[in-house]
């Protein structure tokens, strides 16, 4: 409900455990203006160590640390931060709400949107995930995980009208304007 309570056009949806910079941010929006889906960044996931935030905390300028930083790079990341158009992005199902604690819902998001034609644009850069500290919720261990990975299996390899009709399907994109406060766009013809 909170991408269809939204007021703006492009949304910015960004985990609360990374970083990249505002440059990639920027550059993402003027994107945005071109294709309706923008990652803030393409060259990969770089992991900061638990014991170096305090060294990205004080630092005065964040542009001089980040390359500083030991990485452990993880290639071709797609969830951390997502750049898209409101109107779009709900014709596109939203979030898959199926998946259910940590699983494959970002790289599923990415699969649907490619399956469905849209071009999705990527900014020069990397993002930067801040290691913490999980529970075995947050893992692959998790018990829904299973459930997840065989799910992502059967999307993974849908042509575009097995997947629209899947899409089709999502209840969540069809919330009903009384359940939120002010109206929305409700896609009509997905």
């Amino acid at each position: 409900i909170g991408i269809l309570a939204c007021d703006n056009d492009i949304i910015i949806s960004h985990d609360a455990d990374v970083l990249l910079p505002i440059s990639q941010l920027i550059k993402s929006l003027d994107l945005i203006k071109k294709s309706p889906f923008c990652f803030p960044y393409s060259s990969g996931l770089i992991n900061i160590p638990r014991e170096k935030v305090s060294e990205i905390r004080t630092a005065q300028d964040s542009h001089n640390i980040f390359p500083k930083l030991v990485p452990k790079i993880q290639a071709n990341p797609d969830g951390g931060c997502f750049v898209f158009q409101k109107k779009e992005f709900i014709k596109a199902g939203m979030e898959n709400e199926s998946f259910v604690n940590y699983n494959l819902e970002d790289a599923e998001r990415k699969t649907r949107l490619q399956i469905l034609g849209y071009d999705i644009k990527y900014v020069d850069g990397y993002i930067y995930h801040l290691e913490h500290s999980k529970s075995v919720m947050s893992t692959w261990q998790n018990q829904f995980y299973k459930g997840g990975r065989q799910l992502y299996d059967s999307i993974k390899n849908m042509q575009q009208d097995d997947m629209r009709k899947y899409v089709e399907s999502f209840t969540w994109t069809k919330r009903k304007l009384e359940d939120l406060d002010h109206s929305i766009f409700v896609p009509s013809d997905i």
